[in-house]
C-alpha cells in the first residue's frame, strides 16, 4: 500500500478500503498542511495525489511539501521528477532543502 489514504487496490464494498474521508476533512480543516515522508517516489507520492483530489482548489497553496526530507527509492527518481513537476504545476509549494 503506497497511499496513507486509501488501499492500493480498493475492494468493492469494504469502506476500509476507500478513500479515509474522515481524515482528508481533518487536514482540509487546517490552515497549512506540511507533507513529508521518506519515499518521494512512492508513499509521499500516491499520499499527496489522493490528498490533492479532494483538496479545494483554491488552496493548494497551503499545501508545502518537504522535499528536502524525502528521496526516491532507487530506480524510480523519474516518477519523483514527474510527481515533483505535477505540484509545483498544481500550486503546491515545494520546499528542497529544510533549514
Amino acid at each position: 500500500m503506497y497511499s496513507v489514504f486509501k488501499a492500493e487496490v480498493p475492494v468493492p464494498g469494504c469502506a476500509e478500503t476507500e478513500v479515509n474521508e474522515a481524515l482528508v476533512r481533518e487536514l482540509v480543516a487546517e490552515p497549512r498542511v506540511m507533507i513529508c515522508g521518506q519515499a518521494l517516489s512512492h508513499c509521499v507520492n500516491f499520499s499527496t495525489r489522493d490528498l490533492l483530489a479532494a483538496w479545494p482548489e483554491g488552496r493548494m497553496d497551503d499545501l508545502t511539501l518537504l522535499a528536502g526530507m524525502s528521496s526516491p527509492v532507487i530506480g524510480f527518481e523519474g516518477q519523483a521528477v514527474e510527481f515533483l513537476g505535477l505540484l509545483k504545476e498544481r500550486g503546491v509549494r515545494v520546499v528542497a532543502e529544510v533549514k
